[in-house]
């Protein structure tokens, strides 16, 4: 929920309100206090988490950023004003920070990330003299593991049982091998020529590759309401991706499957070019990936692939030399 107010200069402000899923006991009484006006919101109390990260937003505006990266900060300081501004910055302890993090155990890419924020708005509160040391330093963040690329049985499933949204970001992201961040923002216009180039968001990287068939097929499926591929309930754009991953962590848990992400879709990807034979600089000019990072994700793929070339030498070969005279006792 967006709450937006003005303050007493005039100057507009947007706070985004996490409202947590809409089957949870406590969402309507969220959405209600959510919605009441905000005209009688006064400054944040002096050296409160609230007013610590009024005064960093400012700062982070001049850091050169990714814009996804700059509009994913601002989402976790939403959250940490929203659940923490009450706080005050001098009072914060580390026993805090690890109740946040391990609040977060059930999604750790999340709690990586929010801590993240966290230890970095600390940081400016040293700098600027709030208090002499940063509670959220050397707080390890919970093991993510590597991301694991989809069964083709876990795929056709989750195919299957997905809504036609999330059905079509999975087969957008299977399809084009990029990052969420970049399939949400792919629009119509681009698959013209049956060739999408775009610039990737979170490395700049300049990438093009072909539509395939199967990622036609499931466009054509779905009405278009907007110039992008992905659009959520209201037909707009999405802003953020954390909406499509919430709505893959319910249907992964539906499935009775953990530990697969888009991102696994990204090694699905970059495997099953590896398997028609391109070379590890094709593959990653299409995928926008190093080749280093190609021959890391296309690693099973590589194992199977001299598996079979070690299996047709062995079984072509002799393993015991065949005698065609007979031996001199």
């Amino acid at each position: 929920f967006r709450r937006r107010w003005r303050d007493e200069a005039g100057r507009q402000h947007v706070q985004r309100i996490p409202l947590g899923r809409t089957d949870a006991p406590d969402f309507t009484e969220r959405l209600a206090a959510a919605q009441r006006p905000a005209t009688a919101r006064g400054a944040p109390a002096a050296g409160s988490i609230a007013a610590l990260v009024a005064a960093f937003r400012p700062v982070l505006a001049t850091r050169k950023l990714a814009d996804a990266t700059r509009r994913n900060y601002g989402l976790y300081l939403d959250r940490i004003e929203q659940e923490h501004g009450h706080r005050t910055v001098r009072g914060l302890r580390p026993a805090h920070l690890y109740a946040v993090r391990d609040s977060l155990a059930d999604t750790p890419g999340v709690a990586r990330n929010y801590l993240s924020v966290f230890r970095l708005l600390l940081a400016f509160a040293c700098e600027r003299d709030w208090r002499a040391d940063n509670p959220a330093a050397g707080i390890p963040a919970l093991p993510i593991g590597e991301h694991e690329p989809w069964p083709a049985e876990l795929l056709e499933r989750a195919i299957e049982a997905a809504p036609k949204m999330l059905r079509l970001a999975i087969v957008t992201q299977l399809c084009s091998g990029q990052r969420i961040g970049d399939g949400i923002r792919i629009q119509h216009a681009w698959l013209r020529d049956g060739l999408v180039q775009l610039t990737q968001e979170k490395t700049g990287a300049e990438v093009a590759f072909p539509v395939h068939p199967l990622w036609r097929q499931e466009i054509d499926r779905v009405e278009r309401k907007a110039l992008t591929l992905l659009y959520d309930r209201s037909g707009d754009p999405f802003t953020s991706v954390e909406p499509l991953q919430a709505q893959l962590r319910r249907l992964m848990e539906g499935l009775g499957e953990t530990g697969y992400s888009f991102h696994g879709l990204r090694k699905n990807a970059c495997c099953y070019l590896l398997e028609l034979g391109l070379s590890d600089a094709t593959v990653g000019s299409l995928l926008g990936m190093s080749a280093a990072t190609v021959r890391h994700y296309g690693k099973r793929t590589r194992a199977l692939m001299l598996a079979r070339q070690a299996a047709e030498t062995i079984t072509a070969a002799q393993v015991l030399p065949l005698r065609t005279t007979p031996v001199a006792k």
